[in-house]
């Protein structure tokens, strides 16, 4: 290998070591279906081809939900594991959690493109990981609807004015169904 004894950062290793949307998932609780799963890695692809941003999802196993003791150290480990550096957002969900059911991690390179980002995220973990929520849409559901929410608005300020160094500013809300699907362009499973 070229990089043998060589030190390169989290995002270099993840451009020249993978296709766009490989290495994308980890799912610990087995929540997603094959369907989904695919799903995912085609809108992961999808926002790293065209934004040159990579997303995660990671779906921590029940055993480490209520003990930050293993939460924290499990999340930032696995976050290294796939190779998550300044051009990644990783989302961790855990619709099951009595507590952060949805947390997002977006590298620096995000949060300068994309401003007020993390106040937008936010928005999305709140609005997803509302009781009511989760009663109509179910763990998976909630799962796809905040990754699809984010992949929309990375997709989106990606096109805005097609300059690499524009910045979007993201509204401090979650992004309406009908325009995730209108940015998307993708039929749900």
């Amino acid at each position: 290998a070229a990089w043998a004894g060589a030190e390169i950062d989290a995002d270099t290793y993840a451009e020249e070591s993978e296709e766009p949307g490989q290495n994308c998932l980890q799912d610990d609780q087995k929540l997603l279906s094959a369907p989904v799963r695919t799903y995912i890695q085609k809108l992961s692809a999808k926002v790293e081809i065209a934004a040159g941003f990579r997303m995660i999802l990671l779906v921590p196993p029940q055993r480490v939900r209520d003990d930050p003791q293993k939460r924290t150290p499990y999340i930032t480990g696995m976050r290294q594991a796939l190779g998550a550096g300044s051009a990644t957002l990783v989302l961790v969900a855990d619709p099951g959690a009595p507590a952060q059911q949805l947390e997002v991690f977006a590298g620096s390179k995000i949060r300068d493109k994309l401003q007020n980002f993390r106040a937008f995220a936010a928005s999305v973990a709140s609005t997803f990981a509302e009781p009511s929520y989760v009663a109509s849409a179910g763990p998976e559901g909630v799962v796809m609807s905040a990754f699809e929410n984010l992949a929309a608005a990375i997709l989106e300020a990606s096109e805005a004015k097609g300059e690499k160094d524009t910045v979007y500013e993201c509204g401090g809300s979650a992004l309406p169904e009908d325009k995730v699907r209108t940015i998307l362009g993708e039929k749900r499973p």
